[in-house]
Protein backbone atom coordinates (compact mmCIF):
# COMPACT_ATOMS: atom_id res chain seq x y z
CA UNK A 1 0.00 0.00 0.00
CA UNK A 2 1.00 3.47 -0.64
CA UNK A 3 0.51 6.51 1.48
CA UNK A 4 -2.43 8.43 0.50
CA UNK A 5 -1.78 10.97 -1.92
CA UNK A 6 -4.55 13.52 -2.27
CA UNK A 7 -5.87 13.08 -5.58
CA UNK A 8 -8.51 16.10 -5.38
CA UNK A 9 -5.78 18.56 -4.57
CA UNK A 10 -3.03 19.50 -7.00
CA UNK A 11 0.27 18.54 -5.55
CA UNK A 12 2.75 20.88 -4.99
CA UNK A 13 6.48 20.74 -5.56
CA UNK A 14 6.57 19.02 -1.35
CA UNK A 15 4.08 15.82 -2.65
CA UNK A 16 5.31 15.77 -5.89
CA UNK A 17 8.92 15.68 -4.78
CA UNK A 18 7.82 13.05 -1.60
CA UNK A 19 8.57 9.32 -1.94
CA UNK A 20 5.73 6.94 -2.13
CA UNK A 21 5.90 4.45 0.83
CA UNK A 22 5.34 0.63 -0.88
CA UNK A 23 4.69 -1.72 1.66
CA UNK A 24 6.45 -4.80 0.43
CA UNK A 25 5.02 -8.42 1.86
CA UNK A 26 7.83 -10.03 4.20
CA UNK A 27 8.06 -12.02 7.18
CA UNK A 28 5.95 -10.54 10.04
CA UNK A 29 8.40 -7.94 12.37
CA UNK A 30 9.37 -9.77 16.19
CA UNK A 31 8.84 -8.02 18.98
CA UNK A 32 10.76 -9.59 22.00
CA UNK A 33 10.33 -8.58 25.81
CA UNK A 34 11.22 -10.05 29.20
CA UNK A 35 8.88 -8.81 32.04
CA UNK A 36 8.99 -10.35 35.40
CA UNK A 37 7.41 -9.73 39.05
CA UNK A 38 10.03 -7.29 40.93
CA UNK A 39 7.97 -7.29 44.36
CA UNK A 40 4.18 -7.84 45.01
CA UNK A 41 1.97 -5.78 42.64
CA UNK A 42 5.08 -4.62 40.81
CA UNK A 43 6.42 -5.63 37.50
CA UNK A 44 8.90 -4.65 35.11
CA UNK A 45 9.78 -5.61 31.49
CA UNK A 46 12.92 -5.35 29.24
CA UNK A 47 13.09 -3.98 25.71
CA UNK A 48 15.81 -3.03 23.67
CA UNK A 49 17.71 -2.39 26.88
CA UNK A 50 14.98 0.08 28.34
CA UNK A 51 13.52 -0.86 31.87
CA UNK A 52 9.74 -0.14 32.31
CA UNK A 53 7.69 -0.74 35.92
CA UNK A 54 4.00 -1.40 35.78
CA UNK A 55 1.24 -2.07 37.98
CA UNK A 56 0.17 -5.54 38.51
CA UNK A 57 -1.32 -5.26 41.92
CA UNK A 58 -5.06 -6.43 42.17
CA UNK A 59 -6.14 -3.19 42.62
CA UNK A 60 -5.32 0.10 40.69
CA UNK A 61 -2.21 1.88 41.27
CA UNK A 62 -1.70 5.83 41.38
CA UNK A 63 1.54 6.16 40.68
CA UNK A 64 2.48 3.19 38.00
CA UNK A 65 1.03 2.61 34.66
CA UNK A 66 -1.19 -0.94 34.74
CA UNK A 67 -2.02 -2.74 31.53
CA UNK A 68 -4.87 -0.60 30.54
CA UNK A 69 -2.67 2.28 30.70
CA UNK A 70 0.25 0.79 28.64
CA UNK A 71 -2.12 0.27 25.84
CA UNK A 72 -3.33 3.61 26.00
CA UNK A 73 0.48 4.68 25.78
CA UNK A 74 1.38 2.27 22.92
CA UNK A 75 -1.46 3.91 21.12
CA UNK A 76 -0.33 7.57 21.54
CA UNK A 77 3.18 6.34 20.74
CA UNK A 78 2.00 4.70 17.27
CA UNK A 79 0.28 7.87 16.12
CA UNK A 80 3.17 10.38 17.18
CA UNK A 81 5.50 7.87 15.48
CA UNK A 82 3.58 8.25 12.20
CA UNK A 83 3.48 11.96 12.85
CA UNK A 84 7.41 11.45 12.24
CA UNK A 85 7.31 9.02 9.48
CA UNK A 86 5.02 10.63 7.49
CA UNK A 87 6.28 13.97 7.84
CA UNK A 88 9.28 12.55 5.83
CA UNK A 89 7.48 11.36 3.39
CA UNK A 90 5.12 13.59 2.78
CA UNK A 91 7.42 16.65 3.26
CA UNK A 92 4.60 17.94 6.40
CA UNK A 93 6.25 20.70 8.27
CA UNK A 94 5.33 20.65 11.96
CA UNK A 95 6.28 22.54 14.82
CA UNK A 96 5.19 20.47 17.72
CA UNK A 97 2.78 17.36 17.88
CA UNK A 98 1.13 15.95 20.57
CA UNK A 99 -1.96 14.10 21.50
CA UNK A 100 -4.42 12.94 24.06
CA UNK A 101 -5.85 9.64 23.93
CA UNK A 102 -8.77 8.40 26.43
CA UNK A 103 -9.73 4.25 26.04
CA UNK A 104 -12.76 2.80 27.97
CA UNK A 105 -12.44 -0.84 29.71
CA UNK A 106 -15.64 -2.76 30.38
CA UNK A 107 -15.95 -5.37 32.86
CA UNK A 108 -17.94 -7.78 31.87
CA UNK A 109 -16.26 -9.22 29.73
CA UNK A 110 -13.32 -7.34 30.34
CA UNK A 111 -12.08 -5.97 27.31
CA UNK A 112 -11.30 -2.65 25.94
CA UNK A 113 -14.56 -1.07 24.51
CA UNK A 114 -13.56 2.38 22.81
CA UNK A 115 -10.19 4.57 22.03
CA UNK A 116 -10.56 8.41 21.53
CA UNK A 117 -8.00 10.39 20.73
CA UNK A 118 -7.05 14.65 19.94
CA UNK A 119 -3.75 14.64 18.11
CA UNK A 120 -2.43 18.66 17.92
CA UNK A 121 0.01 19.58 15.60
CA UNK A 122 1.37 23.04 15.59
CA UNK A 123 1.72 23.63 11.64
CA UNK A 124 1.47 26.11 8.93
CA UNK A 125 0.76 23.49 6.48
CA UNK A 126 -2.70 23.55 4.74
CA UNK A 127 -5.85 21.66 6.15
CA UNK A 128 -6.17 19.36 3.23
CA UNK A 129 -2.73 18.00 4.20
CA UNK A 130 -3.28 17.88 7.64
CA UNK A 131 -5.99 15.95 6.38
CA UNK A 132 -3.84 13.84 4.46
CA UNK A 133 -1.29 13.16 7.38
CA UNK A 134 -4.28 11.87 9.54
CA UNK A 135 -5.66 9.39 6.80
CA UNK A 136 -2.46 8.33 6.83
CA UNK A 137 -1.72 7.82 10.27
CA UNK A 138 -5.82 6.01 10.22
CA UNK A 139 -4.75 3.62 7.61
CA UNK A 140 -1.02 2.46 8.81
CA UNK A 141 -0.58 2.92 12.19
CA UNK A 142 0.47 -0.83 13.67
CA UNK A 143 -1.12 0.09 16.91
CA UNK A 144 -4.23 2.03 15.76
CA UNK A 145 -5.84 -0.62 13.11
CA UNK A 146 -4.90 -3.71 15.71
CA UNK A 147 -7.26 -1.94 18.53
CA UNK A 148 -9.84 -0.57 15.68
CA UNK A 149 -9.82 -4.36 14.66
CA UNK A 150 -10.69 -4.54 18.68
CA UNK A 151 -12.90 -1.64 19.43
CA UNK A 152 -14.03 1.60 18.46
CA UNK A 153 -11.94 4.02 17.61
CA UNK A 154 -12.16 7.52 16.77
CA UNK A 155 -10.13 10.53 16.85
CA UNK A 156 -9.56 14.07 15.35
CA UNK A 157 -6.45 16.50 14.24
CA UNK A 158 -6.60 19.96 15.95
CA UNK A 159 -3.80 22.27 13.83
CA UNK A 160 -3.14 25.30 15.40
CA UNK A 161 -0.86 27.83 13.42
CA UNK A 162 2.79 28.82 14.90
CA UNK A 163 3.16 32.27 15.82
CA UNK A 164 6.40 32.95 13.65
CA UNK A 165 7.15 31.12 10.74
CA UNK A 166 8.40 27.48 11.29
CA UNK A 167 11.89 27.34 12.26
CA UNK A 168 12.38 30.79 13.80
CA UNK A 169 11.98 29.37 17.45
CA UNK A 170 8.57 29.90 17.44
CA UNK A 171 6.91 29.08 21.35
CA UNK A 172 4.42 26.32 21.16
CA UNK A 173 0.72 26.96 21.36
CA UNK A 174 -1.76 27.02 24.22
CA UNK A 175 -2.33 23.53 25.37
CA UNK A 176 -1.10 21.35 28.60
CA UNK A 177 2.04 19.60 27.48
CA UNK A 178 2.75 16.69 29.17
CA UNK A 179 6.28 17.01 31.27
CA UNK A 180 8.33 14.59 29.41
CA UNK A 181 7.74 16.36 26.33
CA UNK A 182 8.71 20.21 27.54
CA UNK A 183 12.30 19.38 27.52
CA UNK A 184 13.13 19.71 30.48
Amino acid sequence: MRPLIPEPFAPDSREAASPTLELVSKAPTLYRIEACVVRPGVSAATSKGTVIEFDTSAGQSDVLPGPADLLTMAFAACVLKNVERFSQLLAFRYQQASITVTSERQDSPPKMIRVTYSLRLITDEPDHRVDLMHRNIRQHGTIYNTLAAACEVSGKVVSERPSPRIGEGAAPGNFRTPPACRGG
